[in-house]
């Protein structure tokens, strides 16, 4: 369930917000990412792969600026949102000033893994990346599926150079039988390479080491209570004869200008053995994504 903003963070709806303050100040409404994005079901593809589109243009210059606050909030919220430390960067980022204490040393710290420090900001790469990891995160949390509740997703990995899956979920309808997807995440911030490339790309990735990520996940979550753990106590079976309760994911984010209105074609082709209803996508185009995720860092510094 997505985190709401505490009250004391928010004011009525007196003046515009500038793109240097966070949407929830002086705004009487808080959009979630996915209305930020405007989320909704993709073009049918031929792999019958079931998929979602959301896309900010760059000239959405609001938009693009409430985006970036919302995942860096989210960033937050992972990394330390039951500690002091969330309500110290809400505070700093939403009234600005007050006196720099320890918990802005603690804050970088946390911060540290995912986005680099000020002073050593990091791999742009490896910044992108981990935002694209993140908003899949949020869109998972906040969207419905068709597969029933949401009962057990991955946490975002603090680094993207981590061994092992981006993620997983693990829904369980009203007759209490479970859904599992494997999901993989890329982002696509060149403009030589095509975003098909990044796309059979990760099809091969899964096809190569999706057995080595569900021993992983098995390992990680088998001792979970029921119905989670004795779900991933099977789930080596189940992956290996491709059971219709299992499943891939793809989450691709990239530039507004090379988000298609069609994709994921070919994922069946790619991934033999899983068919129509074991294929998910989901594709984001915000802006420049490479600037986007800069914004992002700047927002989360702004907090220290």
């Amino acid at each position: 369930m997505r985190r709401r903003i505490p009250k004391r963070f928010r004011r009525p709806n007196r003046s515009p917000t500038p793109l240097t303050r966070p949407p929830w100040v002086n705004r009487s409404t808080h959009q979630s990412l996915s209305e930020m994005l405007r989320i909704c079901d993709g073009l049918p593809v031929a792999s019958g792969c079931r998929w979602r589109r959301g896309v900010i243009d760059a000239h959405e210059a609001r938009a693009v600026s409430d985006a970036a606050w919302e995942v860096a909030r989210e960033i937050v919220d992972l990394r330390c949102g039951r500690s002091a430390l969330y309500s110290y960067w809400l505070r700093r980022v939403s009234y600005g000033g007050g006196r720099v204490n320890l918990l802005s040393a603690d804050l970088a710290t946390a911060l540290l893994d995912s986005v680099g420090s000020v002073e050593k900001p990091g791999s742009a790469d490896h910044l992108e990346g981990h935002i694209a990891e993140v908003i899949w995160a949020v869109l998972i949390r906040e969207q419905r599926h068709v597969a029933g509740t949401l009962i057990d997703q991955s946490d975002v990995k603090t680094t993207v150079y981590g061994q092992g899956a981006d993620g997983h979920v693990l829904y369980r309808a009203r007759d209490s039988s479970l859904t599992f997807r494997l999901w993989e995440s890329k982002k696509n911030s060149s403009h030589q390479d095509s975003l098909q490339s990044t796309t059979t790309g990760a099809y091969r990735q899964v096809r190569a080491n999706g057995a080595r990520y569900v021993a992983q996940l098995v390992a990680a979550n088998q001792r979970k209570p029921a119905p989670v753990g004795p779900y991933f106590a099977q789930l080596h079976a189940l992956w290996r004869r491709k059971a219709p309760s299992v499943g891939v994911g793809l989450a691709l984010a990239t530039h507004s200008d090379t988000a298609p209105e069609r994709h994921f074609d070919n994922m069946d082709q790619l991934l033999p053995g899983f068919i129509a209803p074991q294929l998910e996508g989901s594709l984001v185009g915000v802006a420049d994504f490479s600037e986007f995720a800069k914004m992002v860092r700047a927002r989360l510094w702004k907090g220290l």
